[in-house]
């Protein structure tokens, strides 16, 4: 069963050069008609494509880029997937009171920003100094929350905040205690990682020094002790360079990641077996054809048949598991982590309701307790 459908477009295009960032940006441009048209309709043939294939899918994840560098793009995005939840993956600095507008109108979308904590010092690693571009992401928050939109804050653990997050922590609370508490404002802190160059990865010291940290304060703060179970396993993560939990995340997301400008070109997009972290390729396909969306779904059900293999067959310890899959597992500890926790059983979903407003919802709690069920089959 697939939950998420994970998708990229226009993925080279951001207005900022985070230095742990790998891609390489290219220049933003105003779309002409002809490639809005074509944007349209491919984004209308992923809705098809996952209604007629993948009716399980209750969220879809858009992002870049800068997804709000092209703000037509995604008015097409809460269009096409008007009764799906949808999550929105950006720097924060582009949004406008009309697109929180549309987010607000449409009901079921959370935004989720990226801000490695509330100081200048903090997010050098994004904002450059820029005390200007760190305001406005702040501001932008406030609106957010003000407006009742859900908020997902992204903060990368790396060497530059590392030290400063039990201060970004209070920030939070005395801030937003109530869109906390109502499950409105959530932050699932997650590590850098490293895809091709060393890019701030903390030091054995400071990594220490969190870990003592959580372990002193996660239930005392309901920004963290809402998702205990991630930052426990975001500590050992960190000391252990492993995870604690398997991942499978492969299980119950699905990828389409169209790159440079292919979703206002060809349509073509590049698959993996997991999309957060960009491993495992399963190919190149192209949406406009429906024979090369059927070798889609061959690979991604022969690509979850194997892993399961892999998974079972490594009597469930989780060293072996990862060596496995070394370029995979273990290797990196996104956001959504807490996700897959929920998913795996670890975290009820009754937990997972106090968490966040998405689960909350009485659709998507079904959909955990199907998925649960299939799995234990």
């Amino acid at each position: 069963m697939k939950f998420l459908l994970e998708s990229l477009g226009m993925t080279s295009q951001c207005n900022l050069n985070c230095s742990y960032c790998d891609w390489q940006k290219d220049r933003n441009f105003a779309l002409s008609p002809e490639q809005f048209e074509k944007a349209k309709a491919h984004i209308e043939k992923m809705g098809q494509m996952m209604n007629e294939r993948y009716p399980d899918i209750s969220l879809v994840q858009y992002s870049g880029g800068e997804p709000l560098l092209y703000p037509e793009i995604l008015k097409e995005v809460f269009r096409v997937f008007h009764d799906k939840w949808i999550r929105i993956n950006t720097n924060g600095t582009l949004l406008t009171d009309e697109i929180i507008q549309m987010a607000k109108d449409h009901g079921k979308v959370y935004i989720a920003v990226s801000l490695d904590g509330y100081t200048i010092t903090a997010n050098s690693p994004r904002v450059k100094g820029d005390q200007k571009i760190l305001d406005t992401i702040l501001s932008n928050i406030e609106k957010l929350v003000e407006r009742e939109v859900p908020v997902m804050l992204l903060c990368t653990l790396n060497q530059e905040n590392i030290r400063e997050f039990p201060a970004y922590v209070k920030y939070l609370t005395d801030k937003y205690e109530d869109a906390i508490e109502k499950g409105m404002l959530v932050m699932p802190t997650h590590s850098v990682t490293s895809y091709s160059k060393d890019n701030g990865t903390p030091d054995t010291e400071v990594v220490e020094q969190f870990g003592n940290y959580i372990k002193e304060n996660v239930d005392k703060y309901k920004v963290l002790s809402n998702i205990k179970a991630h930052y426990d396993n975001l500590a050992y993560f960190l000391v252990h360079k492993e995870r604690k939990v398997a991942c499978s995340v492969y299980e119950w997301s699905l990828s389409m990641h169209f790159r440079k400008n292919d979703i206002i070109d060809s349509g073509k997009f590049l698959s993996f077996g997991c999309g957060m972290r960009g491993v495992h390729e399963l190919g190149y396909f192209d949406i406009n054809k429906d024979e090369e969306l059927e070798r889609l779904y061959q690979k991604v059900e022969e690509y979850d048949i194997n892993r399961k293999l892999d998974y079972y067959n490594s009597s469930k310890q989780v060293s072996e598991y990862n060596q496995l899959n070394d370029n995979c597992s273990g290797k990196c500890f996104p956001d959504w982590v807490i996700f897959d926790l929920i998913f795996q059983g670890i975290v009820s979903i009754e937990e997972a309701a106090n968490w966040f407003v998405l689960f909350k919802d009485p659709a998507i709690q079904e959909k955990i307790k199907k998925y649960r069920s299939e799995k234990e089959k």
